[in-house]
């Protein structure tokens, strides 16, 4: 479980960090907070999507028997 969060984390981080980077230093502050709102959704969506696809994946497994 911790390994999960701990890359659920890290991407979510990674794409923020990556959108930071992008932006020019003298845009405006609502650009940049609505920029990082966005980025922090879709990573709270491909976070939870990805760790549904692999639960689902392991059940599939399990009970394929």
């Amino acid at each position: 479980m911790k390994e999960r969060i701990v890359a659920f984390a890290s991407g979510d981080l990674l794409a923020m960090f990556g959108m930071w980077h992008v932006l020019d230093i003298q845009t405006m502050f609502v650009d940049i907070a609505f920029k990082v709102a966005i980025t922090g959704v879709l990573g709270i969506v491909g976070g939870f999507t990805g760790l549904l696809g692999k639960d689902l994946y392991i059940w599939y497994k399990k009970h394929k028997k």
